[in-house]
């Protein structure tokens, strides 16, 4: 479930878009089959590289139907202003209970989300194509080892730094793009930033012959935050629990419009193209 969760948390694409992909790009293939002429012994280039194409327009096509609730959410909070109730607010972080260290950045933070992953061995006779459908969904030749996250209180000042929304970011889905990373290769000495994340982490060391990867993004004070969730007018507007909770930097509405048009734009018209194309290869058409 660590890739499932890393997944949603980069791109929006959760559980169920994973599963929506599956099965539409198994309803194609099933459609191809009925109405076609295919040879399961036999080998048709055209109709894989046709699926292939199907399953890149269907990637679209899950990634904007996945965002499409959130990209709703967003634009009502938005118009709803730093309220009592749903709201959506962008504004500048200042502290209220301290600043955490980043490990990576070695600098204050109110919140930091990290990634650390492992190379994955490859035997020398076998290709990328051919490895375990793990590596193929995180990164190829790199696998999840260890993710996690930490933030404290904070409070953001929306429009114009007229309006203080206290936040507690402990029960929030943190969507933070701002990422730095440190390249560790096989038998280099880990720098100390990497050994305070690795142990932030609570992981081993990695082997003498593999190399790992560091990635941590911050939400610091002074920076630009966006939040997303329900205000309680607590002393003032007060968001630390309920669903949605968002947390993230400032262009995080514009990642999640981004993904629902170009999803949609792209996506539909490559996937038909592609299924006509399966149908066409099979002998449907």
């Amino acid at each position: 479930m660590g890739v499932v969760s890393d997944l949603k948390r980069r791109t929006g694409v959760g559980a169920g878009g994973i599963l929506l992909f599956v099965l539409c790009l198994a309803a194609g293939i099933v459609v191809a089959e009925i109405y076609g002429q295919v040879d399961g012994t036999d080998r048709n280039l055209p109709l894989f590289f046709a699926g292939l194409l199907y399953g890149v327009g269907l990637l679209g096509v899950v990634s904007a139907v996945s965002n499409f609730p959130r990209l709703l959410l967003v634009a009502v909070g938005r118009r709803r202003g730093a309220t009592d109730g749903l709201t959506a607010v962008t504004g500048t972080v200042e502290t209220t209970a301290g600043t955490l260290t980043a490990p990576l950045h070695d600098a204050p933070a109110v919140c930091y989300t990290y990634r650390i992953l492992d190379e994955t061995a490859d035997d020398e006779d076998e290709s990328v194509d051919e490895q375990d459908d793990d590596d193929e969904i995180d990164e190829g030749n790199w696998s999840l080892a260890a993710m996690g996250e930490d933030g404290v209180p904070f409070t953001v000042y929306a429009d114009g730094g007229t309006e203080r929304v206290r936040v507690d970011p402990t029960g929030a889905a943190y969507h933070i793009d701002d990422r730095i990373e440190v390249m560790v290769e096989a038998g280099e000495t880990p720098p100390d930033r990497a050994e305070a994340l690795r142990r932030e982490a609570d992981i081993v060391p990695a082997p003498g012959d593999a190399g790992r990867r560091y990635q941590e993004a911050t939400l610091e004070p002074g920076e630009e935050a966006f939040v997303l969730g329900r205000a309680t007018a607590d002393g003032g507007l007060r968001i630390d629990d309920g669903s949605p909770f968002v947390v993230a930097d400032a262009d995080y509405p514009s990642r999640v419009r981004g993904r629902v048009t170009v999803g949609f734009v792209a996506g539909i018209p490559v996937s038909a193209l592609g299924l006509v194309a399966m149908l066409f290869a099979a002998g449907a058409l």
